[in-house]
C-alpha cells in the first residue's frame, strides 16, 4: 500500500505491536473499528490529544467528522476533510464499515488524517 503520509503511530510502534494491540481491542469492542486518527502535517488545525478512537459499525463518515469538529472546536463555517492512509477523502455517506473494510491496513487498524483544507496534490 502506497501512502502520502506516513503516520505517526506506525512510525513509532512495529507492524507485530500493532497487531497484536488491534487484535486484543478487537477481542474487547467486536463491534467497533479501531482508528488512528491524525492531524495533516499541512493543516492548520490543532492537534487533537487523544488519536486512537473505536467508532460503531453503523456510523456514517458524516458522523464521525461531526465527532471529530467537536475535537477540534472548529466554527461550522470551515470545512474538515478526512483522508484515508492520507490520500482517500471520505464521503459523508459511506458507512464507517464500508470505508474500513476496504481500506484497513494489514495490521487492522483505519488510519485517517483530518485537515481543514483538501489537500490533495499537495
Amino acid at each position: 500500500m502506497s501512502e502520502s503520509i506516513m503516520f505517526n503511530y506506525k512510525a513509532q510502534n512495529p507492524l507485530e505491536k500493532r497487531k497484536a494491540e488491534c487484535e486484543s481491542i478487537m477481542k474487547s469492542w467486536p463491534d467497533r473499528i479501531p482508528i488512528i486518527l491524525e492531524k495533516d502535517p499541512r493543516s492548520q488545525l490543532e492537534s487533537i490529544q487523544k488519536f486512537k478512537f473505536l467508532c460503531p459499525y453503523d456510523y456514517t463518515v458524516q458522523k464521525f467528522l461531526t465527532s471529530i469538529r467537536l475535537k477540534v472546536n472548529l466554527p461550522k463555517d470551515v470545512a474538515l476533510f478526512l483522508f484515508v492512509n492520507g490520500i482517500d477523502l471520505m464521503t459523508g455517506d459511506s458507512t464507517m464499515k464500508e470505508i474500513y473494510e476496504r481500506k484497513k491496513d494489514e495490521d487492522g487498524f483505519i488510519y485517517l488524517n483530518y485537515s481543514d483544507h483538501p489537500v490533495l496534490g499537495g
